[in-house]
């Protein structure tokens, strides 16, 4: 009797440890039309609506933030080694900046927002981990 309830004992913690070891981080939910796979653009801060741009792949160009807007880039990858991370690069005040986004959910930052005025995206590179 004593050892069958050790041994079930040791099995209901077992299995709780694994439940609670096992359990992924907190996804944020998909932005709307962002599916898994892409970088998408939005212009607005909040993610709302459909996306300005989308890509699965790489992208270079220029898209100009002037006073009024916002821009809101999202990486909704997936786990792929060597190109599940994106590369952003922009230019604000006769300076290129530079920030490397994470896979939603995490961990580290996976999007960000531009909401400073006269300032050009550059590009948007799939990538390795970020440093």
């Amino acid at each position: 009797m004593r050892k069958t309830v050790f041994s079930t004992s040791v099995v209901a913690i077992a299995l709780v440890g694994l439940v609670a070891g096992g359990t992924p981080a907190s996804a944020e939910p998909d932005p709307p039309h962002c599916p898994k796979g892409y970088w998408c653009l939005f212009t607005d801060e909040w993610l709302g609506g459909v996306p300005w741009y989308k890509s699965q792949g790489n992208w270079s160009g220029n898209i100009y933030l002037s006073s009024r807007g916002f821009l809101t880039i999202f990486n909704n990858g997936v786990p792929a080694p060597g190109k599940d991370h994106i590369q952003v690069k922009w230019l604000h005040s006769g300076r290129f900046w530079e920030r490397c986004l994470h896979y939603n959910p995490g961990p580290g930052e996976y999007k960000m927002q531009i909401d400073k005025y006269d300032t050009f995206v550059k590009s948007v590179t799939w990538r390795g981990e970020c440093d």
